[in-house]
């Protein structure tokens, strides 16, 4: 598989949980597991970026110098490093979603909307990914979001276009960030776990991707694959206890891909128990390679 990746993303360290330690544990692991091919990454360009962003909101973050730090919200900082290293992070969701393979970025991008940032997310990566991939010809995308907390910013940029469904599955929003209720359509299905929800819970409504990924019929397969449901971490209130469960989710999305020939690709987003994020993030791609 191949994976996308920059040394630049060591040059940004913020005050929130989002430290270059998360793209460098889950590196090092796939490196020593071997069967996966690593590409450095061409940044986005402001003409991508405006697919899915305001131009005015895109200034916002390219305008800021290091000397006058810019908070989007209390957990979310902008300073001269960020629109450069946003850009990489964008660029790096488009390469995977051409070549089919797994965008190892940050920043994460599921909290921004089309003309806001926030919870460590400054340009929506997948959304990105996604629009370019609609104007390289793609008609119908299915975005899958496997991160325990909701996506509320993919969630608002798709929520009128009917040729992209989006598909969540997460912690009820009201209960943890971003605190603000899911909304749905007949193509974007938010599907709520309660707190201490553990593996069989979170795989019993999980399973439902397939019958609206059936009925929908994608051409292309977006997977943000956040690793925040695992029980030790911290952030959220999922507690999925298995590694095989990740596992068990890759192959589900894996054979969807095949029984609807849909060409498939991932994103990070969360995960923050940096100790065990390499293993969590192998077996999602192990199942997804299978």
């Amino acid at each position: 598989m191949d994976v996308f990746y920059s040394d630049k993303q060591k040059t940004f360290i913020p005050p929130n949980p989002d430290i270059p330690d998360r793209v460098e544990a889950i590196k090092d692991y796939l490196e020593r597991a071997g069967g996966y091919k690593f590409h450095n990454i061409k940044s986005a360009t402001k003409k991508d970026l405006l697919l899915v962003h305001t131009d005015a909101y895109i200034e916002i973050i390219e305008s800021c110098k290091e000397k006058e730090l810019y908070w989007l919200t209390p957990d979310t900082p902008v300073v001269e490093a960020v629109y450069e290293l946003a850009k990489i992070a964008a660029g790096g969701a488009i390469r995977a979603a051409e070549k089919e393979g797994f965008a190892l970025i940050r920043p994460p991008g599921h909290h921004a909307g089309s003309d806001y940032g926030m919870g460590f997310c400054y340009f929506n990566n997948i959304a990105i990914a996604v629009r370019k991939m609609q104007e390289k010809g793609v008609k119908k995308a299915f975005i899958i979001d496997i991160d325990a907390h909701h996506g509320n910013g993919t969630q608002d940029i798709f929520f009128n276009d009917k040729n992209v469904f989006y598909f969540s599955i997460q912690q009820d929003p009201t209960t943890v960030f971003p605190g603000i209720p899911a909304k749905n359509n007949d193509h974007v299905i938010n599907m709520n776990s309660s707190a201490g929800a553990e593996d069989n819970d979170f795989m019993a409504a999980f399973e439902n991707v397939k019958k609206y990924a059936l009925k929908f019929k994608p051409e292309l397969i977006a997977v943000s694959a956040g690793f925040d449901t695992w029980h030790n971490d911290n952030m959220t209130d999922i507690k999925i206890k298995d590694m095989n469960t990740y596992r068990k989710i890759g192959e589900i999305i894996s054979g969807l891909g095949k029984e609807l020939d849909a060409k498939t690709f991932v994103v990070l987003e969360g995960g923050y128990c940096i100790n065990v994020l390499g293993a969590l993030t192998w077996n999602f791609l192990q199942g997804l390679k299978s």
